[in-house]
Formats: C-alpha cells, structure tokens, sequence
C-alpha cells in the first residue's frame, strides 16, 4: 500500500519545515507543494519565477532525475502534454458570505468538489504523478505540503484503492503567521499580505475551515511551538500516525541526501546539516497594543462560533 502524506496548514505555519523532518528519513520522498507544479512546469507564477523553475537540488525541473522523468510518465499515463499536466485543484465557491456561515460553505465546497470533473481531474493527475514519483524515488511514501484544503478535498473523494492518505495539520500562533505573511509580501513586492490585520483574520478564518473539515477524517493535529519545544513527543507521535514499519525515526539529519521538493523553501542540495528548530519570535516586536487587542476579541469570535 502506498501512501500520501498531506500536510494541511495556513501559509507561513512551518509545513516546509515539517515536510524537511519527514523527508529526512530515507524511506520518505518529500515533493513539497505539489500544487505549485504547473506553474514550474510553464514557468508563469510567481513562485516558479522566484525559484527559477528549480527544485531544491538547484536542478532544473526539467533536468531533475526525479521530477523531469516522473512528469514524462505521468503525460504518457494521461495521454497529455506535460503543460497540461495540472494536479491543482480549483472551485467557483466564494462570497463573503464564507466568512459568516462556514458550516454552510463547507459543506457547498464538498458537494463541489464531488460534482465538479475540475476536483476529480486534479485528483487523477495528481495521483499519476505520485504513481510516477514511486517508481522513479523507489519510495512508497510520499509527502505533498501544498497545504490546499480544496485539494485535500479532492483528494478524499477520490483517492485510488492502492493509495492510504495520511493527514497531518500543522498548525501556529495566528499572530505569528499573520506577522510572517506581511514580512513574505513586503519582500517580493506584494501589494496584498500587507496588512497584519488581514492576515489574522485570513488565518483563523482558514485554521476554522480545516477543523471543520477535518471532523470526519483521520487525522494528526500537532502546532509548530510544540514541534520545536517538544520535538522527541511529536515525531513519537507522527510516527504512531504514519504506521509503517519501515519509519522508526524521523531525523533532523540528512545524511546528505539531496532534496527534490518543489517551492516552499529556498535552500538549494543537500540538508547537512541539523534543521533548525528554533522559533523565530521577532514577530512580538510588530504586535502593538491594538494589533493584539483585534487578535485576541477575533480569536474569542471564532472560538466561539466555530
């Protein structure tokens, strides 16, 4: 049985550190943000542009043994060209209305996703694409961080029978993320992010929509603070959660190993040496009075609704 670990998350939560730790066992391929490749694939986003189509060895999408091959049989598979080959999946459903009735927007996103052939074609191109990837790495277990609840969706309503889909949901301090995410749009020279109050409601309102959601699945909540306080009790955990045989550790070394993933991070070869597990906290430094007060009756708000 082959399996799909889904790291579901808010932007700027840690799921590129965690999906680095998972990699790190040599029983594990770590792709990164499956989602963002098509656009690496036609170099038109701003992602694929940011890390000049390149995956994390510094090799060229094209040129990477893994991915370069992988893209190839899964086109063939689908009997399509590789620019075609999207597994991001996309809905019509939206309003601001979401923000006030989740319950009711997540369930319109569920019928969506189960009526819609955009849901069930991502969903096919994403799971030839992680059929090519095991051939290709000789490893059964996979990693995706995309981090998209839509394809999370997607991918539970049509998962292949060869396939086990593990959920992992990271989660951080909304302030933290809020902080992060005004930081990231100020450095490529985005005009939206720029608000820290955006960004927290934008943070609960999305940590909601996956809680919600998750209630009917299996999954493995754990929050980056005690990813990094407590590193020894949450990979104990992780483990637990996975239940192969074959995963007895998850390392912060390499070994030299070189990564594949794609997006998400912007170092290049090899993980020599230990990840860093400590929290960058400078974000307190931008949390005036205001700012944490507007975080705090929010946080309340969605406690309680949600």
């Amino acid at each position: 049985m082959k399996k799909l670990i889904y790291i579901i998350s808010s932007p700027r939560s840690g799921s590129t550190l965690l999906a680095n730790i998972l990699g790190n066992n040599k029983n594990i391929f770590n792709m990164g943000e499956v989602t963002s490749l098509n656009g690496f694939i036609k170099g038109n986003t701003r992602q694929a542009q940011y890390f000049g189509q390149k995956v994390a060895s510094g090799d060229s999408i094209f040129s990477c043994p893994i991915w370069s091959e992988a893209i190839k049989k899964a086109s063939k598979k689908l009997s399509i060209c590789k620019e075609e080959l999207d597994p991001k999946a996309r809905m019509s459903s939206r309003g601001f209305w979401r923000y006030f009735f989740l319950n009711t927007y997540i369930k319109e996103l569920k019928k969506e996703s189960l009526n819609q052939s955009d849901s069930k074609r991502a969903s096919e191109h994403a799971f030839a694409l992680f059929d090519a990837i095991v051939e290709q790495s000789g490893k059964s277990i996979l990693v995706d961080s995309s981090k998209n609840l839509i394809n999370l969706m997607a991918y539970t309503n049509y998962l292949p029978a060869d396939w086990d889909l593990k959920i992992i949901y990271l989660s951080r301090n909304c302030e933290a993320t809020a902080c992060s995410m005004k930081k990231v749009s100020q450095k490529q020279k985005m005009k939206r992010g720029r608000s820290v109050y955006f960004n927290i409601l934008k943070c609960l309102h999305y940590n909601s929509m996956i809680r919600f959601f998750l209630k009917e699945y299996s999954h493995r909540a754990i929050s980056l603070e005690d990813l990094c306080a407590n590193f020894n009790s949450s990979a104990s955990k992780l483990i637990h959660y996975i239940n192969d045989p074959t995963i007895t550790e998850l390392p912060l070394i390499s070994n030299n190993r070189l990564r594949y993933d794609i997006g998400g991070s912007t170092s290049v070869g090899a993980l020599n040496d230990k990840v860093n597990l400590k929290l960058d906290e400078k974000w307190k430094l931008q949390m005036s009075f205001p700012k944490r007060v507007f975080s705090r009756i929010f946080l309340f708000i969605y406690r309680f609704r949600f």
